[in-house]
């Protein structure tokens, strides 16, 4: 159960009978644990870009489970984070067309169309950093993902020209 409620709001259905005491350490439970924390970090290659982004990306079948307002403050935490990258890290290189290459570290080993929606807000952020035009297929000329097994969730982009 995930409400946004007030603490007189709760006090008053509770009074009603609606809510127990106990649902209220329910909702706090459901709201610490949807809370988002993303660190990136870049650095020049010879042929390209790395980028990093550190922090636990959730596979499809949970983010599917979400409700709207979870959703938004996943992606605002990535967007937050890149906000960050973008103003530490200053003439992030451009390219015309790229090839990107994904390398998912996870705890446990997950099928590959799981690694795809945690994947989809860090390209949007890569092109609102700057580092391609838009993530269509005429921009992007391939796409590859591997994973890694780490104890740490992370997710590392390696952006080629292609």
């Amino acid at each position: 159960m995930v409400m946004n409620l007030s603490k007189k709001d709760f006090n008053s259905l509770k009074k009603k009978g609606v809510v127990k005491a106990s649902d209220l350490k329910n909702i706090k439970k459901e709201n610490k644990k949807y809370e988002f924390s993303y660190k990136v970090k870049g650095k020049k290659i010879k042929d390209g870009y790395i980028v990093i982004v550190y922090g636990k990306h959730f596979p499809k079948n949970v983010m599917n489970t979400w409700h709207k307002g979870i959703k938004i403050r996943h992606r605002k935490a990535i967007s937050n984070a890149f906000y960050v990258f973008r103003h530490l890290y200053k003439n992030l290189p451009f390219f015309e067309k790229v090839t990107l290459e994904y390398i998912v570290c996870n705890p446990k080993s997950r099928d590959d169309d799981a690694n795809y929606d945690p994947t989809k807000p860090i390209r949007d952020e890569l092109v609102e950093a700057g580092f391609f035009k838009d993530d269509k297929r005429k921009f992007i000329k391939d796409t590859k993902e591997k994973e890694k097994i780490s104890k740490k969730y992370r997710i590392a982009i390696i952006i080629r020209k292609a």
